[in-house]
């Protein structure tokens, strides 16, 4: 049997040949124009569901990087506030010495005074700083609130101490900035280990000029009181009273006992008393408002200049901020 192809068949099997290649490279040349080569999921399921698969996983690694890049910016503005609290507090410290010299006016230090409470001022905005987009550097887990807030002297925290853990690779989360509890709230007193303070009823012009724990292992960690039973002798005696140590003392010696080691200068009268504890904590705004007020305090006696100087003295040294991780 013979077949015949007809001319026409010939011509439309042509025809639709040329319009076959034609689609395909209309096909190609938006693939090229697009950059896609996938237009259609019916071209290529098996792609195409690759594709969805790669695509998700751009974007989860973008934003891991945008993570990232705020996280890493948070970070630099809490670097670059704890730095100027720093100097705000350095600069403090250098005001509470020179306010020490026995030479200052009691009009002086009150000058000193204004410009403490307007360092206490500016590190009440540093600790309220936010990241330019609106959420506080120092607010934990916060957001949408003012972690710091000035009422009457005293400073509230509407922050909290949580500190949030961003994502950062599908495998690592970085902490975030500090709550400002722990940075501004939480602030070790005295050298940050142990805290020495004047009782209020001494009468006598002796100034403590330092405390430190010198042996561990001798102290006991706990209120110890540092007794004159005369100008010239003392006792060290512990919570419940029992004596630990005594001795003979003349103005400027130094008084070593329990492992602590104490400074005096000035003379003591009988029944003065100093009291080293194991150093608490308190916020470093509260610390610069006594500081100002002790400056603020008219001291018209030997004695009362005496205790003036123990307690600027003893603000003079709170730590600065810092971060805690």
């Amino acid at each position: 049997m013979t077949l015949r192809i007809s001319t026409a068949g010939m011509y439309a099997q042509g025809l639709a040949a040329l319009l076959n290649r034609q689609q395909e490279l209309a096909r190609t040349q938006q693939q090229m124009t697009s950059g896609n080569k996938l237009t259609r999921a019916a071209d290529d399921p098996s792609g195409a569901a690759q594709a969805q698969t790669l695509d998700h996983l751009l974007s989860t690694l973008d934003a891991f990087g945008r993570n990232a890049n705020v996280l890493e910016q948070r970070l630099h503005l809490q670097e670059q506030a704890l730095s100027d609290g720093g100097d705000v507090l350095t600069r403090a410290r250098e005001l509470a010495v020179q306010a020490n010299n026995a030479t200052m006016s009691q009009s002086d230090r009150k000058q000193i005074a204004g410009e403490i409470l307007q360092l206490r001022a500016q590190l009440l905005s540093i600790g309220n700083r936010d990241d330019g987009s609106g959420r506080a550097l120092f607010a934990g887990q916060r957001d949408g609130v003012v972690p710091f807030a000035d009422a009457s002297g005293a400073v509230g925290y509407a922050g909290d101490d949580g500190q949030n853990q961003v994502d950062i690779s599908p495998e690592l989360a970085l902490a975030d900035t500090d709550a400002g509890s722990a940075v501004f709230l939480r602030v070790r007193t005295g050298n940050g280990e142990i805290l020495g303070s004047a009782a209020s009823a001494n009468t006598g012009t002796s100034v403590l000029q330092s405390t430190e724990v010198v042996d561990h292992a001798a102290w006991p960690a706990a209120t110890l009181q540092l007794k004159f039973t005369a100008p010239n002798a003392y006792q060290l005696v512990d919570g419940g009273g029992t004596v630990l140590a005594s001795g003979s003392y003349a103005p400027g010696d130094t008084i070593t006992a329990a492992g602590v080691r104490v400074r005096l200068t000035g003379a003591p009268a009988t029944g003065d008393s100093f009291t080293m504890q194991p150093a608490p904590n308190q916020d470093i705004f509260a610390t610069l408002q006594s500081l100002a007020d002790a400056l603020n305090t008219t001291a018209a006696t030997p004695a009362e200049r005496a205790k003036r100087t123990t307690r600027s003295a003893r603000r003079s040294a709170t730590s600065a901020p810092r971060r805690t991780i």
